[in-house]
């Protein structure tokens, strides 16, 4: 995994990583994505949309991923770029994931914030790369900052994502799906 930080000028960071998941556990991720067209029973459509599919975490590989998610081995590295300066009390806990599969003409998304839980992260999954079909940071006038390139195994992670505003500037590339996988940590006592 390779990290880089951007501090926005009220102290909140954004991580921007590549090479996130191992290869093995990437290759298996690849390989779900393509099943959003050919498994029905492994994807649906949320109320609100038929341009997005949800998968329903009901496979051997989602349920591998959710695994590393709560490995200590995977996440610490994280939890040691967020610790704070005498803050040295919690630990992360693995919240839950989402892979997504966003089609074109679902459109862009408006600038927000999140509503629940405190570090939340988002890697794109994909065969090709789109300069300008992945996130999008800004700063809480709602101006644009960056934004990221959506390729494969890359994104970024949120502290305090209840206080980050971002966005999605533009719509799916067209005869493309946009995987991701957006996952959530918060933070917890430690004993």
């Amino acid at each position: 995994m390779i990290i880089n930080t951007f501090t926005y000028a009220n102290d909140l960071r954004v991580l921007l990583v590549e090479d996130f998941f191992p290869a093995d556990l990437l290759e298996q991720l690849t390989e779900m994505c393509k099943t959003s067209e050919t498994h029905p029973d492994d994807w649906h459509n949320p109320e609100w949309s038929k341009l997005r599919k949800i998968h329903n975490g009901n496979t051997e590989t989602y349920k591998h991923l959710e695994e590393t998610f709560r490995d200590p081995w995977f996440y610490k590295p994280l939890q040691v770029i967020f610790q704070r300066p005498g803050n040295d009390v919690y630990n992360l806990e693995y919240v839950e994931c989402k892979l997504w599969a966003d089609y074109p003409g679902f459109g862009p998304l408006a600038a927000h914030k999140e509503n629940s839980s405190e570090i939340q992260g988002q890697i794109f999954l994909t065969d090709t790369t789109h300069t300008v079909n992945g996130t999008s940071m800004l700063n809480d006038d709602k101006e644009l900052l960056f934004t990221l390139p959506f390729r494969n195994n890359y994104g970024w992670i949120m502290e305090k994502c209840q206080e980050t505003m971002h966005s999605r500037e533009f719509d799916v590339i067209p005869a493309t799906v946009r995987y991701s996988l957006i996952f959530w940590y918060d933070y917890k006592a430690r004993k």
